[in-house]
């Protein structure tokens, strides 16, 4: 008996290209990072407000995007989403 196999696979690495903007506040003076797949991509310092904004790069298929805050005496903080 002979069985037969279809596989869809894709020759080359596809990449989407753009970006999408988050941007949300945390508190004034603390360094946000951006992490997408767990690979830091950009990182900032928060305005006198608390006001942070990334340009997300997009990829090809399902990212995860993490941000990490951090204070200015040892804080930590982690949100992370999927897109």
């Amino acid at each position: 008996m002979t069985k037969n196999f279809i596989l869809n696979l894709i020759a080359r690495k596809i990449k989407s290209t753009g970006e999408y903007p988050i941007s949300d506040y945390t508190e004034p003076g603390w360094t946000v990072e951006l992490y997408v797949n767990n690979v830091i991509v950009d990182y900032q310092t928060a305005d006198a407000s608390g006001f942070y904004s990334f340009d997300v790069p997009l990829v090809y298929g399902t990212s995860e995007v993490m941000l990490k805050f951090y204070g200015p005496y040892g804080e930590e903080r982690v949100e992370e989403q999927w897109e």
